[in-house]
Formats: C-alpha cells, structure tokens, sequence
C-alpha cells in the first residue's frame, strides 16, 4: 500500500518539476561555461581557496576547542587535537596565499589517488570474478588512465584538472535534475508496491 505521506511529497514536487528543470539548465549551462578554457584556471583558483578557507576554519575551531580534550581524553588527547588544528590551520593559509601550488598539489594526489584506486578494482575484478567482472576491470583501467594522463602533463594539469571535475559534476547534476523533472511531469499513478494504488498525483 502506498504511504500518503510519500504521495503527498510526490504530488508536491509534480506541481514545482519546472523549478526542477529550470535547476537543471543553469547547473548544466555552468558546468558548459566551466569547460571554456578561459574560465577553467579561474574555476580551479576558486575551489582551491574556498578548500583553503575550509581547512582554515576547521583548523581553528579544532584549536579553539582543544582545551576541552583535556576532560575528556587527557593530555595526550589535547596535544594532538591541537597538533591537528595547527596542522589545517597552516596548510589552509599555505593554499589561500598560493592557490596556483594548491591546485598543483591537490592534482598530484588526485592522479595518485585514481593510479591506486583503479589498480586496487583492476586486480580486484581479475581475482574474484564477480559478475560482469570485466566492467570492474574497464573500470580500473579507465581510472588507471586517467591518472597516468594527470601525471604526464603535471604540473600544468593542475591549472585545468580540478576545474574540469568540477564542471563534469555539475553537467551530470544537471542532467540529473532534468530527468527527474521530466520524470515528475509525466507522473500519472503511485505504483510503490508492484500494482497500481489507482492514486493520482495530477
């Protein structure tokens, strides 16, 4: 039996799907204004200093609250609570002043992320044989690629790299919103359970 409240939420969101699909066209005509090679290298200096500010804050709210480790945990707790705030609190700094070299930095750990993580599915596909083992095995080798690819053009890859995520993201979201728009638009009935409630959502 189909829950009201979920028919209820569903007849709502019908009523708003061109807000919906208005949502989706501008997350996708930013993520196309993203992609020109004009505005990339400003994308990836924006990320990189709001991921500065980020690591700025947290920093010092983990040195503002440290003292409080101490009932707690200890000294010990409060010595690295602290060690930890110092540590964001620098590295934030460091990427606010020089987001060209945080850009840089944070692109090589993305190549050497996707490098391990697309060996790790590789040799995972290869070894247990799941089911359409050989997609996991593309997979792999796809994220393998695109590591070695970040790697053979660093350091100027991390003038684009980031920017270029950030965009594909907000292409698929984008996506994403539209679909689901069109989805709620041509909604007629509720089936929650396999057969037809007979509940009209128009």
């Amino acid at each position: 039996m189909t829950d009201p409240l979920f028919v209820t939420g569903l007849r709502r969101a019908r009523r708003n799907w061109g807000w919906f699909l208005v949502l989706g066209v501008i997350l996708i005509g930013l993520g196309v204004a993203a992609l020109w090679e004009t505005f990339l290298p400003l994308v990836t200096i924006i990320s990189v200093l709001f991921f500065g500010w980020v690591l700025v804050i947290s920093g010092g709210v983990q040195i503002l609250s440290s003292p409080f480790a101490r009932e707690s945990s200890g000294g010990a707790a409060i010595f690295l609570q602290l060690m930890a705030g110092i540590l964001s609190l620098v590295v934030g700094l460091l990427m606010i002043a020089q987001p060209d070299a945080g850009a840089i930095a944070l692109t090589l750990l993305f190549a050497a992320f996707f490098l391990f993580s697309g060996a790790f599915r590789f040799m995972a596909a290869l070894g247990l044989r799941y089911p359409n083992w050989g997609w996991g095995m593309l997979g792999g080798l796809i994220t393998v690629a695109l590591g070695v690819l970040i790697c053979v053009h660093w350091p100027e890859s991390g003038l684009w790299f980031i920017g270029v995520a950030i965009a594909v993201d907000l292409i698929v979201h984008g996506f994403v919103w539209v679909l689901f728009a069109l989805a709620l638009r041509h909604v007629e009935t509720v089936d929650f359970s396999g057969v037809s409630s007979g509940v009209r959502v128009d």
